[in-house]
């Protein structure tokens, strides 16, 4: 996608020095971050993780006790 994008720049005149700069960025930091992606796959067998724990929010009644207080 992103080589896509790049050649679309480049028939308008447009070079990656160019986008990087518009980023703030040098060509060397934008090729480390951009073109160093790969797309890889975690073998796994299928196997799901543990089921995470449900948190539940509990509203308490009011006890009329301050727990802290406010500053000011």
């Amino acid at each position: 996608m992103l080589t896509k994008v790049f050649a679309a720049l480049r028939t308008k005149g447009v070079k990656p020095s160019v986008v990087a700069a518009e980023l703030g960025l040098t060509s060397e930091e934008m090729n480390r971050l951009l073109f160093g992606l790969t797309l890889t796959t975690v073998v796994g067998g299928g196997q799901k993780t543990a089921p995470t724990l449900t948190r539940v929010l509990k509203f308490l009644p009011w006890t009329g006790q301050r727990l802290f207080t406010l500053p000011g």
